[in-house]
């Protein structure tokens, strides 16, 4: 797996672009606090059994939202402080999707939900008060584009036991953890090209990220 790692501080051409060439969507009603939108979809104990079909299938993102395919769920990180990071992947919209390049996106803050990228920034979608518009220059039209909420407490990755990370090396370890992960349930990317991109304080994440690949990527962890 080759990575590349740049830092992304500035709206691209495709972002502003994206303001003026809005196209509308499905839209879907304000969720009320009293659905139940049912539990958690844990993966980890899935992927560890080397059940990635069953994983991927799981995942899937139903319905699809003006026809783009997406999978989402989480990944647990860290057993032992129930610890586990939200993401959601959207392959590219074109039909060989598994041969194109993987790009990881990640907000700053530090507790900036990287749902910001699918919404205001690259992402598939844009979002106005009546609902949801498909973004003409999503970076996913040729690439596929990934979400991670991360570190633990941020947008709906979540702990059960308080184990909030306090470092760079701890955030580190949780989103290599969950990269890794994300391998397994695709395992066709983990040949191809990787990028990994954000904002802000994702500045402090990638070179975290990036050291913990290169630290473990001679152990063959990764593939």
């Amino acid at each position: 797996m080759r990575v590349l790692l740049p830092f992304y501080f500035c709206l691209t051409l495709m972002e502003v672009q994206s303001v003026f060439k809005l196209k509308p969507i499905h839209i879907l009603p304000r969720p009320s606090d009293n659905i139940y939108l049912g539990k958690p979809l844990f993966l980890t104990s899935l992927l560890e059994k080397g059940n990635y079909a069953t994983a991927q299938y799981l995942s899937k993102v139903e319905p699809n939202i003006g026809n783009i395919l997406s999978y989402s769920g989480f990944f647990t990180v860290n057993k032992n402080c129930d610890s586990h990071l939200f993401f959601w992947f959207f392959p590219a919209q074109k039909d060989n999707w598994k041969d194109a390049p993987l790009l990881l996106w990640l907000d700053g803050g530090p507790g900036s939900t990287s749902l910001h990228g699918v919404f205001d920034r690259q992402g598939p979608f844009t979002s106005y008060k009546e609902g949801l518009r498909k973004r003409k220059y999503s970076w996913n039209v040729k690439n596929n584009y990934l979400i991670i909420d991360q570190p633990v407490g941020t947008g709906y990755s979540f702990t059960g036991k308080h184990c909030y990370p306090t470092n760079e090396t701890a955030v580190g370890e949780e989103l290599y953890q969950a990269v890794l992960q994300f391998h397994q349930l695709f395992p066709n990317f983990q040949k191809g090209k990787f990028f990994i991109s954000g904002s802000s304080y994702a500045g402090h994440y990638i070179p975290a990220l990036g050291h913990m690949i290169l630290k473990y990527f001679s152990t063959r962890r990764l593939r």
